[in-house]
């Protein structure tokens, strides 16, 4: 029991008349204050379970860190004899015949070096997620005692019907990425066919910008650049990677800035997760803030290949709808954007096809490439549009 609550319990257990009247007046306030002191004791054991918590996740991260350096320096050590010996690997394939176990070992430990590479990817975006975790962590225990402190003043707030939150609430959504989308360097990759619609460009911004890929590729070509997430994890790990991210609605963050003053916008992966009314409010604002000639990129999954309904549209439980390409082309049309195309990246293809028939009929060939277009076509697409 604190001090206040223990003082006005013990006067109002006199027997007197100032105990008597003391009981009347402070028994609510002795009961609050009682109260409060209970859960400032929940508060300080909720607080050191999560100290605990973090001291752990941070043993486990020097751990993997100090894994990864160890794999690191294994495959180095391996790339370096590789390349050492690629030039006197095909006459000593010749030399030494197929059968032989001496070729046989040489193409094991090519197929061991690319399993290294693959765990190293994996150790990587284990690491990149733990510590984002680890620096959200931290921010918790910093935010409880002041959250407390407020809450300790406030009414009783009545108790909630709905439980708060979004989908990135309730999964761990970094993880998640990691395991679905693929590695950050293979989605680096294929959003290089993006970076010559902003070359020259002095402020570029990257709606839904994720784990960062994007903004990297724009600071590695000297693209003055900035991010914006609404998850929260998204935004420390790009901090940590040295890149300009603030955690907020990037719709909301664009309206915030002055007519004129943006002159790239980039958002991938990002209106399928959007109702209408907010797409339309993206459109909007992106013309109103672009400066003249300025480009607006907007990537997100290709309704007209089926495939992305198998492969890959609702594995993301985030994932409202998707939006056909012809319906963003007229949006941004309709809002004053001029010269607006539709980009199918090769690369997002599934690799299956349905090929041609020797002997058969033209048409029928014709017709089936359209069919094998219908299932397997691009599973993304772009519109690019220019102010």
């Amino acid at each position: 029991m604190g001090h206040l609550a223990s003082y006005l319990h013990d006067f109002s257990e006199r027997r007197d008349l100032g105990g008597r009247t003391a009981k009347r007046l402070f028994a609510t306030m002795v009961t609050a204050l009682e109260a409060a002191d209970r859960d400032m004791d929940a508060l300080g054991q909720t607080l050191a379970a999560q100290q605990a918590q973090l001291d752990a996740l941070r043993e486990t991260l020097a751990a993997f860190e100090e894994a990864q350096a160890a794999l690191r320096t294994r495959i180095e050590t391996l790339e370096t004899a590789q390349a050492e010996t690629a030039g006197q690997l095909p006459p000593l394939y010749e030399a030494i015949g197929a059968e032989s176990p001496i070729r046989q070992n040489l193409e094991t430990l090519n197929v061991n070096m690319r399993a290294n590479n693959a765990a190293l990817d994996t150790l990587r975006e284990d690491t990149t997620a733990m510590r984002a975790k680890l620096v959200g962590l931290e921010r918790a225990v910093q935010r409880r005692p002041a959250e407390a402190a407020v809450s300790s003043e406030a009414a009783p707030a009545a108790p909630a019907t709905v439980p708060a939150g979004t989908d990135y609430d309730t999964i761990d959504y970094f993880d998640f990425e990691n395991h679905f989308r693929g590695s950050i360097e293979h989605i680096r990759e294929a959003q290089r066919i993006y970076l010559p619609y902003f070359r020259d460009k002095k402020h570029v911004l990257d709606i839904g910008c994720g784990r960062g890929e994007f903004l990297s590729l724009l600071k590695d070509e000297g693209i003055p650049a900035e991010g914006i997430d609404l998850y929260e994890p998204y935004a420390d790990h790009c901090t940590l990677e040295g890149l300009t991210v603030r955690c907020g609605d990037g719709i909301a963050y664009l309206a915030s800035l002055a007519p004129g003053s943006v002159d790239g916008i980039f958002a991938g992966q990002v209106i399928e997760h959007l109702t209408t009314g907010q797409i339309l409010a993206l459109c909007r604002t992106a013309f109103e803030k672009l400066a003249p000639g300025g480009v607006l990129i907007l990537e997100t999954p290709n309704p007209r290949s089926l495939a992305v309904y198998t492969n890959a549209f609702y594995l993301d439980p985030s994932h409202v709808k998707p939006v056909h390409p012809l319906t963003m082309q007229y949006l941004l049309q309709k809002e004053g954007f001029k010269d607006v195309q539709l980009l199918f990246p090769e690369q997002s293809r599934p690799p299956q096809r349905i090929p041609a028939l020797d002997g058969a009929p033209e048409a029928f060939n014709e017709a089936m490439q359209t069919v094998s277009d219908t299932l397997y076509g691009a599973q993304d697409y772009a519109v690019i549009a220019v102010r």
